[in-house]
């Protein structure tokens, strides 16, 4: 009776062999499309660095512009509203940031204000 039945034998060479194929194309894949990823994104930077430079070019006019305006408001009570303006103006249309750090001569900043429900 156990003459008749016999355990089949099974080589994991084949499956293994496979798995292996599997990961070397899976990473060899994912290496490709890493490498596009990175070049894709050098191009794209390489072609904003024009827009970059104009942001900046505005950035800075628009600096020396309020450091004229507040010149100019320190010497003239009107010019002071017009300076007064245009920084809200810029602060509304986030062309002004505020640094929110601590102060340079160490002082600790002020708390904020309670939040109401």
């Amino acid at each position: 009776m156990s003459d008749e039945y016999q355990s089949p034998t099974y080589s994991s060479f084949w499956p293994l062999t496979v798995l292996a194929a599997s990961f070397v194309v899976w990473f060899g894949y994912q290496d490709v499309q890493l490498f596009r990823q990175g070049s894709n994104l050098s191009s794209q930077y390489a072609k904003a660095i024009p827009t970059i430079q104009a942001a900046d070019s505005w950035t800075e006019r628009y600096r020396k512009l309020m450091e004229d305006l507040v010149q100019t408001g320190k010497e003239s009570p009107f010019a002071n509203t017009i300076a007064n303006e245009a920084v809200q103006a810029g602060l509304q249309a986030g062309l002004i940031q505020v640094n929110q750090q601590a102060p340079a001569n160490g002082a600790a900043p002020a708390t904020p204000a309670p939040k109401t429900p």
